[in-house]
This record gives C-alpha cells, structure tokens and sequence, in this order.
C-alpha cells in the first residue's frame, strides 16, 4: 500500500519541478529575470526488518518518497541589449537597485532597471515605486542622504541649471618680443594715461596696444559681458634679455556700476606687467586692483591684486545691472605660498619700479613671448548662463548626468547599489522585485564600481537569464520522471489487484 504514496509523493513533486521550469519559459523575455532550480530530497525511511545486527549488511530500510527540498533563484548575469531610453540601466556585475513605494514607504530591491520620470518628476520602476540615490551638491560633492531621484516638483516646469559666475578666467597667449615698443622707458605710464574707459567704442585705441585677447565672462545673474586683456611691450633688458608686457584687463566701461563708472579708469578691472626671460618663458608677474578708496584715476590708490584661492590675481567687478563677478585672471602662474613678496602700487610699476612678485609655478600651458605673431593659444573660464534641462543620461558609477540648454553638463545623482549577505534568501514579490527578510542576513549599501559592486550601463538593460535549452532538457526529464512516478501507482494497483484476486 505505502508504494501507491510513495508515487503520488513522486509526482506530486516532479509537478512542482515542472511549475518551476515553465515558470523559467515563461520569463525568458522578461527584463533581468533570474531563473530558479529546484531541488528535491527523500523522505524518512521505515525498517521494514529487525534492528541490524552485526552480520547483516544493509540496514533494512525502505523510503516514502520524495519531496521538494528548495527551490533557488540563479543570480548569474543576463546579457545586455542596447536601448533607446536615456533612463534604462543595467548592472554588470553585483548588486540591486532599490526603489520605495511611495504609498506605504515599504522598500524592494530589482535588477530591472527599466526606469522612466514620471510626471511629478520621480524617476520610476515600472511598478511606479521611486529609485534610490544620493543627489549631488552644488559644489559637486555627495550628500550622505540617500532619497528618491526626482528631478522636478512642477510638471509644468523645466528643470535648470543656475546661472554660475566666472570665478576664475585663463589666457595663454604668445606676446611678440620682437615687436617695437617703448624700449626708452619701460613702464605703464603711457599705456595707463591712454586708457579711457569713457570712450564709446574702444578704450584705447588700435596704435596704444600691441594685442589683445577677449573672453566671454559671466555675472551672478547669468548676463553674459566681454572681458578685454590688452598688451603692450614696455621694456626690453638688454643686458639680461628679459620682455616686459604691460597689461590692462577690462569690460566695456558703459557696463561698469562702481565706483570707476563715468571717469576715465571706467572698465578697467586690473593692470599690472608680465616679464618673460630671453627664452620667452614667463618668469613673473605683477596684478594691482583698485582699493577703492580714493581717486581711481590716482594710480597710488591701486594695490596688490589679492591673490584667489587658485592662486592667481583676482579681482572684481560690479555691473550696471546690479550683478557682480570676482574671478582670478591666470596667465599661466600661479604663487606657491599664496602671498605676495614686497609692497606696491600700480604709481609704482607705471613709472617702471617691479617691486612685488610671488613664488610661482608656471602651467604648460603658459604665456610665451617668442618672435614672431602674436597669438592667443588657450583660453578658458568657468561661468555660465542659466540653462534648460535637455536629457539625461547615466555614467558607468551610476551618476546620473544632465545636460543642458547652455552647454553646461552637472551631476544630479547617484544611485544606490545593494547586496545581501544571503541574497538566495530574498523573497520573490513579483514585478522584478525582491524583498528582504530575515533570511537575508545584512544588507550591504554602496556604489557602483566601489566595493563588491559591479558597474552600470545606461541606455541598457538586463535581459532574462534563462537558458531555453537546458530547460526543454529539464521539462523533458521531469516529465519522464511525472511518467515513473505514475507507472508507480499504477503497478501497485494491479499488484493489489491481483491479491484480491486470490480470494475468488
């Protein structure tokens, strides 16, 4: 009689086998799936003899059957299939992602990352729970915070990128020694007393500089003004060879809102002198701002330019429309200890006295003064206008980047990676998501590419991990094994079939 349990048990559990290997077909399309294995166990044997003595050589037992011992999902990496959504992303590698239902704040974990922006701005699974990130500060740093990614509150409004002042402003240009200069004289006496920032077109004229380098700067409120660096060769030493630039740095002076608005030195921002070995290197430099106390027009009242935390001369400038700008202007110096040597006004340099200096480090992209044309060969600044949120997209750490209408390119966020010390033990929940419980031992948090962690791929997801050949192999020998098991019940039918048959 036990031989007709001991088969139901059999096809009782080759039925689950076959639950769990057309569950695995079913998903072989579904994004990041993970297929499952089960495993099976004997049941507890009965001795169908006397206790085993020492002469016998079997322990006389007999089984009941079989029965499902686990059933475990298979975390092995799917392959990957390019998509055309900017917010698709997959991970190569360890890890989940997480995302929060928003209605009962409860937490689940996925490999699918099949993720959109909904329209209050959350970036979604498809289930509609938020992902999880860290956003990025202003100062590019990572909050300690980890939240929902949401890009936007308004659905009505586009996301943007606050307009940045120019902090720090970078010219390297070659300065022609060879061309004629004040070489009698070497100061900015004639070159300052020139300069006039009232002037409606140009505050000095094409014949009282030898060159000049422009650069688009921004204010604090995003309005974009032209920023001016004329030069003029001041002095040649014939003895040590060295060429002494002089240099006026300025915006047009009908923009200008401080304290130098409507007198000649309107516009003007910094002047100073570059000197240059026989070599054309330059070897130092000297930066006076207005003090603002006094004359603008009385060179006395123009000190030492404070030096910015690159190192380099800064100054400031206060618009018409009410917006500012301080930025360093860096030719390719910049001072080692952060101070100035010596004491000096620009009345000191323009009657041709070089009293300060600083200890510096000079760039490889530095300004030269070789023979020949002069030449702007790099520039750069750091500012920008407000800009519109046009895409986003995810780098291979997880950031996800935005890019925007002005050019500009920020961080928004970084999502968050997981793992588990027992990931076998997750509960499935259905929708690609999976559940802690206390099975699943610590849940480890980080980053991709840190750690155990694996990376990310945007514009990408993870496809199922099913092998359909091995699971047509399995649903066959399971379905001969279903087969057995029946043969099984129907054997021992016809075995008691025939001892009741023995009474007739």
């Amino acid at each position: 009689m036990s031989a007709l349990y001991i088969g139901a048990t059999g096809m009782k559990t080759h039925s689950a086998g076959m639950q769990v290997t057309g569950n695995n077909i079913a998903n072989v399309n579904t994004t990041a799936y993970k297929n499952s294995q089960i495993r099976y166990e004997d049941l507890m044997s009965s001795s169908v003899a006397s206790a085993a003595t020492s002469t016998t050589v079997g322990m006389a037992q007999t089984g009941h059957g079989s029965s499902v011992q686990d059933v475990v999902t298979m975390y092995t990496q799917g392959s990957f299939q390019t998509t055309s959504s900017e917010t698709d992303v997959a991970i190569s590698g360890k890890g989940f992602f997480a995302v929060r239902n928003m209605e009962d704040d409860s937490t689940y974990y996925t490999r699918a990352g099949n993720f959109v922006f909904d329209k209050d701005g959350f970036l979604v699974d498809t289930n509609g729970y938020a992902v999880r990130g860290v956003a990025y500060n202003t100062d590019g740093t990572l909050s300690d915070v980890t939240t929902d990614v949401r890009l936007w509150t308004d659905a009505n409004e586009v996301p943007t990128l606050a307009a940045k002042s120019t902090a720090a402003v970078t010219l390297a240009s070659n300065l022609d020694r060879s061309v004629m200069g004040d070489t009698s004289a070497p100061t900015l006496a004639s070159m300052l007393a020139n300069y006039d920032g009232t002037s409606a077109t140009e505050p000095l004229s094409a014949d009282e500089y030898s060159y000049a380098d422009t650069v688009t700067v921004y204010d604090s409120s995003g309005e974009k003004h032209t920023l001016s660096v004329y030069y003029s060769k001041v002095g040649q030493d014939e003895q040590t060879g060295d060429t002494i630039y002089g240099y006026i740095a300025a915006v047009p002076g009908a923009e200008d809102g401080s304290a130098l608005a409507g007198t000649s030195a309107a516009g003007m921002l910094m002047s100073g002198t570059l000197t240059f070995s026989s070599d054309g290197v330059l070897t130092s430099q000297t930066a006076y701002t207005y003090s603002g106390a006094g004359d603008p027009t009385d060179l006395s009242t123009w000190s030492l330019a404070t030096l910015s935390t690159d190192a380099a001369p800064s100054m400031t400038a206060t618009f018409s429309n009410g917006a500012t700008m301080t930025t360093s202007l860096n030719f390719g110096l910049s001072s080692t200890t952060g101070t100035w040597t010596g004491d000096s006004t620009l009345a000191d340099a323009a009657s041709g006295s070089v009293l300060s200096s600083f200890d510096a480090t000079r760039s490889a992209s530095s300004s030269t003064a070789y023979s020949g044309t002069s030449y702007n060969s790099f520039q750069d600044q750091d500012g920008y206008p407000e800009g519109s949120l046009t895409r986003v997209s995810f780098a291979a750490d997880g950031t996800l980047v935005g890019d925007y209408s002005n050019g500009e390119t920020a961080d928004l966020y970084r999502l968050r990676l997981y793992d588990f010390t027992n990931e076998y033990g997750l509960t499935h929940e259905g929708g690609n998501l999976y559940s802690a419980n206390n099975t699943t031992g610590e849940i480890v948090e980080g980053f991709a590419g840190e750690g155990m962690f694996g990376s990310v791929s945007g514009s990408t997801l993870e496809l199922s991990n099913v092998d359909l050949a091995s699971e047509f192999v399995t649903m066959i020998t399971t379905q001969r094994g279903f087969q057995a098991n029946s043969k099984i019940i129907t054997t021992t039918d016809s075995l008691l079939q025939t001892a009741i048959n023995l009474k007739r």
